[in-house]
């Protein structure tokens, strides 16, 4: 799994996004996902009270309404919306186009 974070530079009021680590994962439940997600944030010493979003592909594991990482990063952080990564969808698009066409 990759792990990066976007956020809003202060100092020059430009969006930054920046590559954290990739991290070897076992078990793909939306439970070790998020405890693995956190523990590798404050590892590197993020603040969750600045969460406010949070983005992933859809895949069931990530975005179960109440018992995928979406919902386990909202139960640690209420302000941090969910929203479907928006390069997935342009390769899910291509994907769907490609099948139509065969």
């Amino acid at each position: 799994m990759s792990l990066s974070i976007r956020y809003v530079d202060l100092k020059s009021c430009l969006i930054k996004e920046n590559f954290i680590c990739f991290v070897p994962v076992y078990d793909c439940t939306g439970e070790n996902l998020a405890n693995t997600i956190v523990q590798k944030l404050k590892k590197n010493r993020f603040k969750f009270k600045f969460l406010r979003g949070q983005g992933y592909d859809g895949g069931a594991n990530i975005s179960l309404k109440y018992r995928g990482v979406r919902a386990r990063i909202l139960n640690w952080q209420p302000k941090a919306t969910y929203t479907h990564c928006a390069s997935h969808r342009l390769n899910l698009r291509f994907l769907v186009r490609d099948t139509e066409k065969k």
